[in-house]
């Protein structure tokens, strides 16, 4: 598959949901126009960055009328990097590339730069503002190369698992329901990303569901993105 088809491909099941979002969004502003909360021109601005899916660094979200868009951008700025690079990246050096990504995450998170520094709601909830848009393209860059990797050693080690999903569940549940002090908010989200989360990804995919369950999981699976980027 070339560059063009991989990106045709992404956007073609990204964009008709993203779109039909933007322009429920659209409805709800244009109402607040027209009781004088926010300017005809912004709007239009806002709309014509949001169309082409690009972020605007002029308010506190890089997408005002869509702010889930932002993670979307990211994804897709990931997937143009990984597209040139799919046939000729080898798992060796997939992993370094996970591996110094995962480092610089570390750092970045622990002496907060490139837009980390939040607290109270989370290490990692930033990239979705001007001020930490860095921030969210090392999540991207950590998170879909990891993802990337996940997928390759699942295809090798061909892994299989007893485990009932539901405990795969109430696992996730804990860790994103936990609310630890926030001195140890770095340390805590950085061990969710870096290493639960992909155990937790491998995991997953090593377990074989029964059919009622499988049928459950895969209709929760299509239907994700969909109550996602329409929130």
């Amino acid at each position: 598959m070339s560059v063009r088809q991989f990106m045709t491909t992404r956007l073609i099941r990204l964009y008709p949901l993203y779109l039909l979002a933007l322009m429920l969004a659209l409805i709800g502003a244009l109402f607040d126009a027209a009781h004088g909360n926010v300017a005809l021109t912004h709007i239009g601005m806002y709309a014509l960055f949001g169309v082409v899916l690009m972020p605007i660094p002029v308010r506190g979200s890089l997408f005002p009328l869509n702010t889930p868009a932002w993670s979307l951008f990211f994804e897709l700025s990931a997937n143009a990097i990984f597209a040139p690079l799919s046939k000729k990246l080898t798992t060796q050096s997939l992993s370094i590339f996970v591996g110094a990504a995962g480092c610089l995450l570390i750092v970045a998170v622990m002496m907060q730069l490139f837009g980390f520094g939040h607290t109270g709601t989370g290490a990692m909830d930033v990239g979705y503002s001007p001020l930490s848009i860095g921030a969210g393209f090392l999540r991207v860059w950590f998170s879909f190369f990891a993802g990337v990797l996940v997928y390759r050693l699942w295809l090798k080690w061909h892994l299989t698992f007893g485990i009932p999903p539901i405990f795969i569940a109430f696992l996730l549940i804990v860790i994103l329901a936990a609310r630890p002090p926030v001195i140890l908010e770095g340390p805590y989200d950085l061990i969710a990303t870096i290493v639960l989360f992909p155990l937790i990804v491998m995991l997953g995919a090593s377990i074989k569901p029964r059919a009622l369950t499988a049928k459950l999981f895969s209709i929760l699976g299509l239907a994700s993105y969909a109550m996602y980027v329409l929130q």
